[in-house]
């Protein structure tokens, strides 16, 4: 799991055109995935996750997606990369993959765009 300094608290995380501090720096969409990169002033990047109810109405599997993507952050490195808050937003199409395909298509979407 990612430790909790890498983690984005997504509560507290809502971009708006008048909120100057949140500048996006990227976006982009796939069959599985849609992230959003923002800037933030930090040493490190921090990683929020969404998963809804219509990716499987299961919170068991819902929660095995996400560890499997925090696990794959995690291993990758891509945490170190500094001064980015990354949102990664989980598309129903995702809970058919496989855990080896999930992480393909996780280091896919974010080897492009970060």
């Amino acid at each position: 799991m990612l430790a909790k300094k890498f983690r984005l608290q997504l509560q507290n995380y809502t971009p708006d055109k008048k909120n100057s501090a949140l500048k996006l720096l990227h976006s982009s969409k796939s069959v599985f995935f849609s992230v959003k990169i923002f800037i933030n002033h930090l040493n490190y990047s921090r990683f929020g996750l969404v998963i809804s109810l219509k990716v499987s109405p299961s919170a068991v599997q819902r929660n095995k997606i996400k560890r499997i993507i925090f696990n794959n952050l995690r291993l990758s490195g891509e945490y170190l990369k500094p001064g980015r808050d990354i949102v990664i937003i989980v598309l129903p199409a995702t809970n058919k993959l496989s855990k080896e395909e999930l992480e393909k298509e996780i280091k896919k979407i974010l080897g492009d765009k970060n």
